[in-house]
């Protein structure tokens, strides 16, 4: 982060010192955020891929292949949309195969990209399409999961998004200078 990268702050008029320390404070709370949520996809994306389900020091917290599989599988039981439960049963979960390892290999790259702040608004949105999958898998369920666990992914992801976190102690900002064409929301 440069000097130059102060951040305006709404509201009454803060020192010039004020601004500067209130934009290092947003880059880091973005840089911890970022990486964390980088982290839970990537652990999540080995676990898959590769079976490494004890990288986390808590058990169960990370879903393995075929743990994927099931919770698919069984969130569509009593999907209210038909189509959807078909496409679920009929085509993803018998070449789960196939779609498994898409699955890992999503979470691998959207985490490797937020860990490093590479393509970090596009990757985030990424994320967040792949936990709304899930959120719309349960749909039908009748649990409490379905409304509101799911945001606590969601937000953030969007939130990183939003404000081009990798731009904040990442590669975006190195990509952004080295390639003009990158500039763009929601490349870096």
């Amino acid at each position: 982060m440069q000097s130059s990268d102060v951040i305006a702050i709404p509201g009454p008029a803060a020192s010039a010192g004020d601004a500067v320390l209130r934009t290092r404070l947003l880059a880091w709370g973005l840089l911890i955020l970022r990486v964390l949520f980088g982290l839970v996809f990537l652990s999540n994306g080995l676990s898959k891929l590769f079976g490494l389900e004890h990288l986390h020091p808590l058990p169960g917290f990370l879903i393995d292949y075929n743990g994927a599989k099931g919770i698919i599988q069984s969130n569509v039981q009593h999907h209210p949309i038909e189509p959807y439960k078909r496409l679920v049963l009929d085509v993803l979960v018998p070449h789960w195969n196939i779609f498994g390892h898409l699955v890992g290999l999503g979470e691998l790259t959207v985490g490797l990209g937020l860990v490093l702040g590479a393509f970090t608004p596009a990757l985030a949105i990424a994320g967040l399409l792949m936990t709304a999958h899930i959120w719309f898998s349960r749909w039908g369920q009748g649990d409490a999961d379905f409304v509101w666990d799911y945001w606590t992914e969601f937000i953030p992801c969007l939130a990183l998004a939003l404000t081009s976190a990798g731009r904040f102690y990442g590669l975006d900002r190195m990509l952004a200078e080295r390639f003009p064409a990158l500039r763009r929301w929601p490349l870096t």
